[in-house]
């Protein structure tokens, strides 16, 4: 089989994942607290994804062409559904799935995070790129924080200089607080600054 050449600038197409909604709160109803929950109706996820699209389409070239530019890679892939569900209140990159509570630029955010890691993965997996945190961070035995060094270096990249939104950035090193293996990340990323993290990155694959 050909090796298939990489797309520079893939298809973000948004979908009500109702199916994976569905095995959420089935599994949610096994816990009391959630029994009497009920999913939202496809009429308030219709409006909704029509927002959330439009919000993402205003910068979507943009945000993309970066990241790709930034890191050095390009996405293998043409076209990459966006699952919007309830009764996860997490988001996910393989498949794209991200909770439907998300709104405006949070969503953007939350999204292009997620897109991070697709690019990523998509062109470490089977390489020896996917050892390179290991090499540089030994120390580091949480796959979450290691995995996350490089995709909050390239985030800060595209908030400072091609969002100019530094008060996103602000926000995003906040929200992660509640949660250690991100926060260690972003703690690491401001320690030894993001674009040197980028560097090694692109010299390492070189």
């Amino acid at each position: 089989m050909s090796k298939l050449k990489p797309i520079k600038v893939p298809e973000i197409r948004f979908k009500y994942g109702w199916l994976l909604t569905d095995a959420f709160y089935n599994y949610r109803k096994m816990i009391p607290k959630f029994k009497k929950e009920k999913p939202p109706t496809w009429k308030k996820m219709r409006v909704l994804i029509k927002d959330q699209k439009k919000v993402w389409k205003k910068d979507e070239k943009k945000i993309i062409k970066a990241m790709q530019k930034i890191i050095g890679l390009n996405f293998y892939q043409n076209l990459i559904d966006v699952y919007i569900v309830d009764g996860h209140k997490s988001a996910f990159s393989d498949p794209m799935v991200i909770n439907y509570r998300y709104h405006g630029e949070g969503f953007v955010d939350v999204l292009t995070h997620e897109l991070l890691h697709r690019l990523l993965t998509d062109n470490m997996q089977g390489k020896n790129g996917g050892s390179w945190p290991h090499k540089i961070y030994p120390k580091i035995k949480n796959r979450t924080t290691i995995y996350h060094i490089l995709v909050h270096a390239i985030h800060q990249e595209v908030y400072l200089n091609v969002l100019k939104r530094p008060d996103r950035l602000k926000h995003d090193i906040e929200k992660c607080k509640q949660w250690p293996s991100y926060h260690r990340a972003w703690n690491i990323v401001e320690r030894d600054g993001h674009m040197n993290i980028i560097n090694q990155f692109k010299k390492s694959k070189k």
